[in-house]
């Protein structure tokens, strides 16, 4: 139930290996192309704020990404005004580092129609080892060398494939940062991916229009966040507009926020795992099961379910069913359940 970021050009593949091959799931992260290792662009055109946020770091692995050493530049020395600098000057700020100077080389990139620049770095070691990827925060916010980076909601399970865990697991590729939507620089990693939806905020209430390409879940965790303020909810019903009742110490201003779906763990299975089962038991006066639907870890509304009814003989208050039948059962709203 958590947002990943890969910032390395590959695409990240991680597979939950479950009860039987054919319900295995792979789950990817798209790489940070066209980004790399030897060559990297900011995609926010010049002139940067950086009167603030103005420690770009880079972080550079001469073992393929087993052990980092981090450099930390002051992009604003030398800018005449740090709340506009020009590409031309961070690459300056860049280059008179001696440290980056050994591995990289900072220059400006135009596009086509020469309207914007851009701060490109290019490393100067072979490519076969040598590794790097710029630290979300500080700098990074207002130059976005990561924001084509591929962003997805993983399982928490692949978060041994984290560069922080890459020496804690021996399975770990390394390639991933764990988002938290509770900080404002992480809100926007999620919303440069087109993964958050607009919400209307008045008060302490928000209506989320649910479409049918992400269908919301009874049960899911939402973050709300509008950059100063977030909170978290979870959601009740469904309906076109669902209404997202909020937290009465909500300080947010009133209008545009932005919404982001946090699934639990079990909801990402998407009804596919034969491993885990879920179970909604009716029971009669005598506190005996009459009826069963039983379905997949994940499943939704409308998604096919087995039903096991127990028949009792008249007047016979024992345990033992005289008759069972099991029939395939399709899911309504009323048959999930949510873990407690």
């Amino acid at each position: 139930m958590s947002y990943f970021q890969n910032v390395f050009d590959a695409e990240f593949q991680g597979n939950l290996l479950l009860s039987d091959r054919q319900f295995n799931m792979t789950f990817k992260v798209k790489g940070n192309s066209p980004n790399s290792s030897q060559l990297f662009q900011s995609w926010n055109p010049a002139p940067y704020n950086v009167s603030t946020n103005n420690s770009l770091t880079l972080n550079y692995s001469f073992d393929a990404g087993n052990s980092w050493t981090t450099l930390t530049i002051n992009v604003s020395t030398g800018a005449a005004n740090a709340s506009a600098a020009t590409a031309y000057e961070v690459v300056n700020a860049l280059n008179a580092n001696a440290t980056f100077q050994a591995l990289f080389t900072a220059s400006v990139q135009g596009d086509p129609k020469g309207e914007n620049t851009y701060v490109a770095i290019k490393s100067t070691r072979p490519r076969e080892k040598f590794k790097v990827y710029v630290s979300n925060g500080s700098a990074e916010i207002p130059l976005r060398f990561n924001k084509r980076a591929g962003v997805a909601e993983l399982p928490t399970y692949f978060a041994r494939h984290t560069i922080a865990n890459k020496s804690l697991f021996p399975d770990s590729v390394g390639m991933l940062q764990q988002l938290d939507l509770t900080t404002t620089r992480d809100q926007q990693i999620v919303q440069e991916a087109s993964l958050t939806y607009s919400v209307g905020v008045t008060n302490s209430s928000a209506t989320a229009t649910v479409t049918n390409t992400n269908p919301f879940a009874v049960g899911d965790s939402v973050v709300v966040f509008n950059g100063t303020t977030t909170l978290s909810t979870t959601i009740s019903s469904i309906t076109a507009n669902t209404s997202l009742t909020l937290a009465a110490n909500w300080t947010g201003s009133t209008g545009a926020a932005q919404l982001a779906d946090v699934h639990a763990d079990y909801q990402l299975l998407r009804g596919r795992s034969g491993l885990f089962q879920f179970q909604k038991l009716t029971y009669d006066v005598n506190h005996r099961v009459i009826s069963a639907i039983e379905y997949s870890a994940g499943a939704l509304v409308g998604d096919l379910a087995k039903k096991t009814t127990y028949h009792y003989a008249t007047n016979d208050t024992n345990n033992d069913p005289d008759i069972i039948a099991e029939v395939p059962y399709t899911l309504t709203s009323s048959d999930l359940v949510t873990p407690p």
